[in-house]
Protein backbone atom coordinates (compact mmCIF):
# COMPACT_ATOMS: atom_id res chain seq x y z
CA UNK A 1 0.00 0.00 0.00
CA UNK A 2 2.95 2.45 0.86
CA UNK A 3 4.34 2.00 -2.62
CA UNK A 4 1.40 2.95 -4.00
CA UNK A 5 0.59 5.87 -2.06
CA UNK A 6 4.31 6.57 -2.80
CA UNK A 7 3.57 6.64 -6.42
CA UNK A 8 -0.08 8.42 -6.38
CA UNK A 9 1.79 11.18 -4.61
CA UNK A 10 4.92 11.48 -6.60
CA UNK A 11 2.09 11.65 -9.94
CA UNK A 12 0.50 14.12 -8.08
CA UNK A 13 3.63 16.23 -7.46
CA UNK A 14 4.54 16.10 -11.40
CA UNK A 15 1.35 17.05 -12.50
CA UNK A 16 1.32 20.04 -9.91
CA UNK A 17 4.58 21.00 -11.34
CA UNK A 18 4.25 21.00 -15.23
CA UNK A 19 0.51 22.97 -13.97
CA UNK A 20 2.66 25.64 -12.17
CA UNK A 21 4.98 25.77 -14.87
CA UNK A 22 2.65 25.96 -17.25
CA UNK A 23 0.46 28.59 -15.73
CA UNK A 24 2.56 30.57 -13.05
CA UNK A 25 2.65 34.47 -12.82
CA UNK A 26 6.24 34.12 -14.11
CA UNK A 27 5.94 32.16 -16.99
CA UNK A 28 2.49 34.55 -17.76
CA UNK A 29 4.55 37.32 -17.57
CA UNK A 30 7.10 36.11 -19.64
CA UNK A 31 4.95 35.32 -22.32
CA UNK A 32 3.50 38.69 -21.92
CA UNK A 33 7.00 40.43 -22.68
CA UNK A 34 7.24 38.54 -25.68
CA UNK A 35 3.85 39.71 -27.01
CA UNK A 36 4.68 43.46 -26.34
CA UNK A 37 8.73 42.89 -27.67
CA UNK A 38 6.72 41.28 -30.63
CA UNK A 39 4.43 44.09 -31.21
CA UNK A 40 7.42 46.84 -30.86
CA UNK A 41 9.03 44.47 -33.67
CA UNK A 42 5.98 44.55 -35.55
CA UNK A 43 5.73 48.67 -35.71
CA UNK A 44 9.29 48.70 -36.73
CA UNK A 45 8.96 46.53 -39.91
CA UNK A 46 11.31 43.62 -38.08
CA UNK A 47 8.80 40.55 -39.17
CA UNK A 48 11.81 37.95 -38.47
CA UNK A 49 12.38 39.46 -34.96
CA UNK A 50 8.64 40.34 -34.17
CA UNK A 51 7.71 36.43 -35.47
CA UNK A 52 11.04 35.04 -33.00
CA UNK A 53 9.27 37.01 -30.42
CA UNK A 54 5.59 35.65 -30.70
CA UNK A 55 7.21 32.03 -31.62
CA UNK A 56 8.51 32.09 -27.61
CA UNK A 57 5.54 33.57 -26.40
CA UNK A 58 3.48 30.86 -27.72
CA UNK A 59 5.70 28.49 -26.53
CA UNK A 60 5.42 29.49 -22.80
CA UNK A 61 1.74 29.90 -23.43
CA UNK A 62 -0.14 28.37 -26.63
CA UNK A 63 -3.78 29.59 -25.32
CA UNK A 64 -2.52 33.15 -25.81
CA UNK A 65 -4.52 33.97 -28.83
CA UNK A 66 -3.40 37.47 -29.13
CA UNK A 67 0.32 36.10 -29.94
CA UNK A 68 -1.41 33.85 -33.01
CA UNK A 69 -3.43 37.04 -34.29
CA UNK A 70 -0.04 39.18 -34.01
CA UNK A 71 2.23 36.32 -35.63
CA UNK A 72 -1.07 35.98 -38.26
CA UNK A 73 -0.18 39.85 -38.80
CA UNK A 74 3.58 39.28 -39.63
CA UNK A 75 2.81 36.34 -42.10
CA UNK A 76 0.15 38.41 -43.80
CA UNK A 77 2.65 41.63 -43.87
CA UNK A 78 5.16 39.02 -45.44
CA UNK A 79 2.54 37.28 -48.06
CA UNK A 80 2.33 34.35 -46.45
CA UNK A 81 -1.37 34.04 -46.58
CA UNK A 82 -2.36 30.46 -45.55
CA UNK A 83 0.08 30.88 -42.80
CA UNK A 84 -1.09 33.85 -41.74
CA UNK A 85 -5.12 32.62 -41.89
CA UNK A 86 -4.05 29.16 -39.77
CA UNK A 87 -2.80 31.67 -37.27
CA UNK A 88 -6.35 33.58 -36.84
CA UNK A 89 -8.07 30.55 -36.85
CA UNK A 90 -5.83 29.31 -33.90
CA UNK A 91 -6.81 32.61 -32.23
CA UNK A 92 -10.54 32.13 -33.35
CA UNK A 93 -10.49 28.41 -31.77
CA UNK A 94 -9.09 30.25 -28.18
CA UNK A 95 -11.85 32.95 -28.74
CA UNK A 96 -14.74 32.99 -30.90
CA UNK A 97 -16.13 36.01 -29.65
CA UNK A 98 -13.96 38.50 -31.26
CA UNK A 99 -14.40 39.99 -34.33
CA UNK A 100 -11.23 41.28 -35.63
CA UNK A 101 -9.64 37.83 -35.94
CA UNK A 102 -12.51 37.18 -38.34
CA UNK A 103 -11.31 40.68 -40.21
CA UNK A 104 -8.06 39.74 -40.15
CA UNK A 105 -8.24 36.49 -41.11
CA UNK A 106 -10.83 37.88 -43.70
CA UNK A 107 -7.87 40.11 -44.95
CA UNK A 108 -5.93 37.32 -46.02
CA UNK A 109 -8.75 35.54 -47.54
CA UNK A 110 -9.15 38.61 -50.00
CA UNK A 111 -5.52 38.54 -50.68
CA UNK A 112 -6.06 35.12 -51.68
CA UNK A 113 -9.03 36.02 -53.78
CA UNK A 114 -11.24 33.41 -51.72
CA UNK A 115 -13.64 36.20 -51.27
CA UNK A 116 -16.68 34.75 -50.35
CA UNK A 117 -15.09 32.95 -47.21
CA UNK A 118 -13.84 36.82 -46.96
CA UNK A 119 -17.54 38.11 -46.85
CA UNK A 120 -18.15 34.56 -44.31
CA UNK A 121 -15.48 36.00 -42.26
CA UNK A 122 -16.67 39.80 -42.38
CA UNK A 123 -20.31 39.20 -41.63
CA UNK A 124 -19.21 37.36 -38.28
CA UNK A 125 -17.20 40.07 -37.51
CA UNK A 126 -20.16 42.71 -38.50
CA UNK A 127 -22.13 40.50 -36.36
CA UNK A 128 -19.45 40.39 -33.04
CA UNK A 129 -19.15 44.20 -33.72
CA UNK A 130 -21.51 46.16 -35.82
CA UNK A 131 -19.85 49.18 -35.03
CA UNK A 132 -16.47 48.65 -36.88
CA UNK A 133 -16.17 50.55 -40.15
CA UNK A 134 -13.48 48.82 -42.35
CA UNK A 135 -15.68 45.32 -41.48
CA UNK A 136 -18.28 47.07 -44.04
CA UNK A 137 -15.72 48.85 -46.07
CA UNK A 138 -14.09 45.06 -46.48
CA UNK A 139 -17.05 43.48 -47.05
CA UNK A 140 -17.97 46.10 -49.88
CA UNK A 141 -14.68 45.66 -52.06
CA UNK A 142 -15.19 41.45 -51.38
CA UNK A 143 -18.48 41.87 -52.89
CA UNK A 144 -17.18 44.32 -55.64
CA UNK A 145 -15.04 41.65 -56.64
CA UNK A 146 -17.99 39.41 -56.76
CA UNK A 147 -19.99 41.75 -59.07
CA UNK A 148 -22.20 41.60 -56.44
CA UNK A 149 -22.63 45.57 -57.38
CA UNK A 150 -25.31 46.73 -55.21
CA UNK A 151 -24.69 44.92 -52.01
CA UNK A 152 -21.14 46.14 -52.55
CA UNK A 153 -22.72 49.98 -52.92
CA UNK A 154 -24.84 49.12 -49.66
CA UNK A 155 -21.82 47.81 -47.75
CA UNK A 156 -20.02 50.98 -48.65
CA UNK A 157 -22.90 53.57 -47.53
CA UNK A 158 -23.42 51.42 -44.61
CA UNK A 159 -19.62 52.13 -43.89
CA UNK A 160 -19.57 55.80 -44.03
CA UNK A 161 -22.93 55.99 -41.74
CA UNK A 162 -20.86 54.04 -38.97
CA UNK A 163 -17.66 55.85 -39.82
CA UNK A 164 -19.31 58.72 -39.09
CA UNK A 165 -20.91 57.58 -36.69
CA UNK A 166 -17.77 57.21 -34.69
CA UNK A 167 -15.84 60.55 -36.17
CA UNK A 168 -13.59 58.46 -38.18
CA UNK A 169 -12.51 61.09 -40.59
CA UNK A 170 -10.11 59.29 -42.36
CA UNK A 171 -12.35 56.17 -42.60
CA UNK A 172 -14.72 58.92 -43.99
CA UNK A 173 -12.64 60.14 -46.63
CA UNK A 174 -11.34 56.56 -47.44
CA UNK A 175 -15.05 55.68 -47.80
CA UNK A 176 -15.88 59.03 -49.92
CA UNK A 177 -13.23 58.21 -52.09
CA UNK A 178 -14.36 54.75 -52.71
CA UNK A 179 -17.85 55.93 -52.98
CA UNK A 180 -17.32 58.23 -56.11
CA UNK A 181 -14.93 55.58 -57.97
CA UNK A 182 -18.15 53.57 -57.69
CA UNK A 183 -20.53 55.65 -58.66
CA UNK A 184 -18.33 56.38 -61.67
CA UNK A 185 -17.60 52.81 -62.43
CA UNK A 186 -21.38 52.38 -62.25
CA UNK A 187 -22.18 54.98 -64.41
CA UNK A 188 -24.54 57.63 -62.34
Amino acid sequence: MTAIRFILALVTLVALLIFWNRFDPLSRGAAFSYLRTGGTHLDAGEYNDALAAYNKALEINPKLKSAYNQRGLVKHELGQYEKAIADFRQAIRIDSDYGHYYYNRARAFHELERYDDAIADLNIAIDLNPSDAAYYFNRSVAKWMLWNLEDATIDMETALVVAEANGDTEMIAQIKERLEMMEERLGN
